[in-house]
């Protein structure tokens, strides 16, 4: 994170745009390690239905980037000239800086993983009473059990880690398009550069209001997919308004909020229910990691589909778009249809076991959540 701090306030003093190219590069470098990480830090401290809420905080976090930096370009943009430098530059030094200073402050407040938290942190008492939480929850996964010592390529090539992680994919191409389409029908609406920074605003706040509404519902009644099918809806509707072109820009706005409404919900929703679904460090890490790394792919897409010389229907970015999240439907359907049938399966299997082999078996107690 400090790293990414000082690259962030290079992209402003660089010279060139090779040197702006290669500090970009960089930075997707460090930028992809520290939500992998973080989620998956998180994932070890709370229960399974306790994981989606806390995930929706680190995700909201995340959206109040978007957020307040509208609010922090317009402020930052009355610096233009000031040290001889544009007003842009002086964006990313400010944020870079920030960025490192927090980074400092980060490395010691940090805790340890329960097993191992510091009395600074969690009493001995308070340690032993969350580490008998999260067994009763997710089973005994103190690192170095038997779940641990499975081979690196089974995991690897689990169906769970894979499945939600194309579900996450297909929901993170609109969180990456929006940014990429919002300009043109902000400037539509009569307002400058400096104004539609502004108006952006409140449409990233529904989207951290509703990730908080539905992750806490989805939390208190322990069910995840009609949450998710439902967020997914809402996508559809503003995908299908953009696509068909709804002559009235007031109607192409409100479809922004349908999409933020639709999207950031099922980010921390999915991180939660893929993170329900198995059970060890070593699960817990790759599949975090490789939700967020490969998940957040749908950059590249997104960032090649909206073509300048399509504005302002884009017709190859919309229908994009709605493909990918139908797709998401379909798999989110799936998935919920294999945890049914997992589950069926695991409790065939427990009906023909002994007493003496329920009680060698490591996954009694486990049931796939949906």
């Amino acid at each position: 994170m400090f790293v990414l701090g000082i690259i962030a306030m290079c992209q402003g003093l660089t010279k060139s745009f090779g040197g702006l190219l290669a500090c970009r590069f960089l930075m997707g470098i460090f930028e992809v390690s520290l939500p992998a990480g973080a989620t998956y830090m998180m994932s070890t401290y709370y229960t399974k239905r306790e994981a989606a809420l806390r995930f929706a905080w680190f995700f909201n976090f995340a959206l109040a980037g978007p957020f307040f930096s509208g609010l922090l370009a317009y402020a930052i943009a009355g610096l233009e000239g000031a040290g001889g430098l544009y007003g842009w530059r002086w964006i990313f030094i400010i944020e870079g800086i920030m960025t490192s200073v927090l980074a400092i402050a980060i490395f010691f407040v940090l805790p340890n993983f329960p097993e191992d938290a510091q009395e600074w942190f969690l009493k001995p008492h308070e340690r032993e009473r969350l580490v008998f939480q999260l067994e009763q929850s997710r089973g005994a996964e103190v690192r170095g059990s038997a779940i641990d010592n499975v081979p690196l390529w089974k995991v690897l090539i689990d169906w769970r880690i894979h499945l939600f992680t194309m579900c996450f994919f297909c929901c993170d191409i609109t969180a990456a398009s929006i940014s990429a389409f919002s300009p043109t029908i902000l400037t539509e609406l009569g307002w400058t550069s400096t104004v539609a920074q502004l108006m952006t605003m409140p449409v990233w706040a529904s989207g951290i209001v509703s990730a908080f509404l539905f992750t806490w519902l989805s939390s208190f009644l322990n069910k995840r997919t009609p949450f998710v099918l439902f967020c997914i809806c809402l996508q559809l509707g503003g995908w299908i308004i953009m696509r068909v072109y709804v002559r009235s820009v007031g109607v192409r706005y409100f479809a922004l909020f349908l999409m933020s409404m639709g999207t950031f919900p099922q980010m921390p929703t999915l991180m939660g229910w893929l993170s329900a679904n198995l059970r060890g460090h070593k699960y817990l890490g790759v599949g975090m990691g490789w939700m967020i790394g490969f998940g957040n792919c749908a950059n590249f897409i997104s960032s090649n589909i909206f073509i300048t010389t399509e504005r302002p229907y884009y017709p190859t970015g919309f229908s994009v778009g709605l493909g990918f999240t139908v797709l998401g439907f379909v798999l989110v359907c799936f998935a919920c249809f294999l945890c049914i049938y997992k589950n069926k399966q695991l409790d065939k299997r427990r009906a023909s076991m002994t007493d003496a082999e329920r009680e060698r078996d490591d996954e009694i107690h486990f049931k796939f959540l949906y």
